[in-house]
């Protein structure tokens, strides 16, 4: 009996979600020099906020006082300022907890670099290793040849299967 097939995310299908992550987290880092960022969401016993300022993306979370008024709020905050660019880069990861304000502070570059750097390795990857049944070293596609027929490319002998 056959095993069931797992799926599992291909190159293709992680590239390019890494690659628009990867852009959109550069984009708020450069832009966090110029403007500070805020996204609040009021919900019926927790207030959350994610913030993106100084190089640092922050996301707070506070308990709504009992008998309070509860609404799912989502709404952009924007304050326009001009940090120093070694701030963009020196940031150091903080998290607190202090009554009931939970706070997790991460500089973005320590999100995007290990993020960018596994994309461009799959891009990488996809680009060096060839497709199945072309030529390994020029990359000439050797379909509807024979099997034992040299590259009319590159001249390369067709590797021999294992026995």
């Amino acid at each position: 009996m056959p095993k069931p097939h797992r799926w599992r995310p291909s190159r293709r299908t992680l590239k390019w979600p890494g690659l628009i992550l990867s852009l959109f987290l550069a984009a708020i880092w450069v832009r966090s020099r110029w403007w500070t960022s805020s996204l609040y969401l009021i919900g019926p016993h927790l207030y959350w906020v994610l913030r993106a300022d100084t190089g640092a993306l922050q996301w707070t979370i506070m308990r709504q006082q009992p008998g309070a008024a509860f609404e799912i709020k989502l709404f952009p905050h924007i304050e326009q300022h001009q940090w120093p660019i070694w701030d963009l880069i020196k940031g150091s990861a903080d998290a607190s907890l202090v009554a009931g304000v939970a706070r997790i502070r991460l500089p973005l570059w320590s999100l995007f670099t290990p993020l960018a750097a596994a994309t461009t390795w799959l891009f990488w990857i996809d680009r060096t290793r060839g497709r199945k049944g072309d030529c390994p070293t020029c990359g000439y596609s050797r379909l509807g040849l024979a099997p034992n027929v040299v590259c009319p490319e590159c001249g390369t002998a067709p590797r021999q299967a294992a026995q």
